[in-house]
């Protein structure tokens, strides 16, 4: 008879123990349908489990690799599922995402429910969840915790709007922590910030309120102070020496750039002619001014290129998000 194998999110453990030379990360206790069964999980830090079962008549293993996508672990096997019969294990369970929610060491159940307490839990290695959490005032900023899981580490980039949480767009600046797995440590960090040329259009011409002018965008560069894992994390300011950037830009420039624009977009006829007459009013340096109600300089992505000493190998991962304007 096939029997569905769920966790039971009654008895979680976060252990770090030795078996076959891998490190235990995440403990479960598993419940079966029914009445007759019960079991184990254990995932392992080289990103593979192994479940642990008896039944009224036998006891095994099942072996394979977990997944960690967003805020949930998936199982991979050719064991899952058997298809000469007895288990099928259909998935691990929301131990942190849609049902759960992780604070202050607890696995806090959005609905009802009792908390469930961890017992243990090495934050060098895992936490949960992955990404940032707040954490407390640090001086005069905001202290962010980054946590760098398992499946971070197995992407060269981290798009930080698929986050629930991602705070870099709404502040002005802050200390952000990393959490790494043991024999893991930060280099450095360097921001790069793409800023374009920006036309702000009449209210009156009731067209787009904006365009940004991709083709001219320029990118500034700066290196981050880091210590210890943390580093500083300061406001995004356009300076006047970066608006002398686009001081070079002149109409014929502008009215390229603004085509280029037109060609890759639906535009109306009628709301492209409404672009292509601000050409006439613009002066050069215009965008270096920065009082010009029609032609503005804004930052829009923001990359973060992470060095990191990985067991002696220095690996790069980039963490890069957007900053909307306008309405």
């Amino acid at each position: 008879m096939i029997k569905e194998l769920k966790i039971l999110i009654a008895s979680i453990l976060i252990a770090i123990s030795s078996c076959s030379n891998k490190t235990e990360v995440l403990k479960g206790d598993v419940q079966f349908s029914g009445s007759c069964c019960e079991g184990g999980i254990v995932l392992y830090d080289n990103s593979s489990f192994k479940i642990s079962y008896s039944t009224n008549n036998k006891s095994g293993t099942l072996n394979g690799d977990y997944y960690i996508k967003g805020n949930k672990i998936f199982l991979e096997s050719k064991e899952l599922p058997n298809p000469n019969g007895g288990i099928i294990v259909k998935e691990v369970g929301d131990l942190f995402t849609n049902q759960y929610q992780f604070k202050n060491n607890k696995l806090v159940p959005d609905d009802l429910g009792n908390n469930i307490n961890i017992t243990s839990l090495d934050q060098k290695y895992f936490r949960l969840p992955c990404g940032f959490e707040q954490t407390q005032k640090q001086g005069t900023f905001d202290l962010y915790t980054f946590n760098f899981c398992n499946s971070f580490l197995g992407l060269d980039t981290i798009n930080l709007s698929e986050l629930e949480f991602n705070p870099l767009p709404h502040i002005n600046s802050c200390n952000v922590r990393l959490f790494l797995p043991k024999n893991s440590k930060l280099i450095k960090v360097d921001r790069l910030v793409n800023i374009y040329p920006t036309v702000w259009s009449n209210s009156e011409d009731d067209i787009t309120q904006l365009m940004q002018l991709d083709k001219l965008v320029h990118t500034s560069k700066r290196e981050l102070i880091c210590k210890d894992n943390t580093f500083f994390y300061p406001k995004i300011e356009i300076s006047k020496s970066i608006r002398k950037k686009f001081d070079q830009i002149d109409r014929i420039e502008l009215k390229e750039a603004i085509q280029n624009k037109l060609n890759s977009r639906n535009y109306s006829t009628k709301e492209g002619k409404k672009w292509l007459s601000y050409v006439n009013q613009f002066k050069t340096k215009d965008f270096s001014m920065a009082s010009n109600d029609l032609f503005d300089v804004n930052y829009h992505e923001v990359y973060l290129v992470i060095q990191l000493d990985i067991n002696g190998k220095k690996v790069n991962k980039v963490l890069w998000t957007k900053n909307y304007y306008g309405n």
